[in-house]
C-alpha cells in the first residue's frame, strides 16, 4: 500500500537495459535518508492512481492503464529471467553500484574523469573497466579495496 507522500519515478541504470518504477517518499527528498523502494508495474500504477485520487486538481489526468503504457518497466535480456521482481531490481542495483564504486575509486587514484572510463559486463556479470591509465601499478594499488568490497573475480581492470 502506498503512503500519501509517495510519488513514482523511473530509474534506468547505465549498466543494463532495464528500467524500474520506484516509489519515493516526497518528505525525504533532499535528505540523507531519502526513502526509495522498488515497486512492481501494478503497484506503481496504484501509487499513481492513489495520488490522483488524493489530489483531484492535479494535472495528471491519465487513467491507470494509460500511465502504465506511457511509463513501462522494461526488462533487459540479462535480467529478464527475474521478471518484474525485487530480485531483478537488486541485481541491477548491485551491478550499477559496483560500477560506480570502481569508477569513482579509479578517478580518485588516477585523476581521470569517470566518463572517460569504458565499462562492460560479460555474460557472468563480471565488470571490466578499460582506460589507458590503468597500469599494472594502479591495478595493484586498487585491487585489494575492489576485492574486499565486491569479491574476488567480480571486477577486471584493463589498461
Amino acid at each position: 500500500m502506498s503512503s500519501a507522500n509517495e510519488h513514482i519515478q523511473m530509474w534506468s541504470p547505465d549498466t543494463c537495459g532495464c528500467s524500474f518504477h520506484q516509489a519515493v517518499d516526497r518528505h525525504t527528498l533532499g535528505t540523507e535518508d531519502v526513502q526509495i523502494r522498488f515497486v512492481s508495474p501494478d503497484e506503481a500504477a496504484q501509487v499513481f492512481d492513489d495520488y490522483r485520487q488524493r489530489n483531484p486538481n492535479t494535472t495528471h489526468k491519465l487513467a491507470k492503464s494509460q500511465w502504465l503504457e506511457l511509463f513501462p518497466s522494461k526488462l533487459c535480456d540479462v535480467h529478464t529471467h527475474h521478471g518484474h521482481t525485487q530480485a531483478r531490481y537488486d541485481a541491477a542495483t548491485e551491478e550499477n553500484q559496483r560500477k560506480n564504486h570502481v569508477v569513482n575509486l579509479l578517478q580518485e587514484t588516477t585523476g581521470v574523469k569517470p566518463t572517460e572510463f569504458r565499462f562492460q559486463f560479460d555474460s557472468d556479470r563480471v565488470l571490466t573497466v578499460v582506460h589507458p591509465s590503468l597500469t599494472a601499478e594502479i591495478q595493484k594499488q586498487v585491487d585489494s579495496e575492489i576485492e574486499t568490497k565486491h569479491g574476488k573475480g567480480r571486477v577486471k581492470l584493463n589498461g
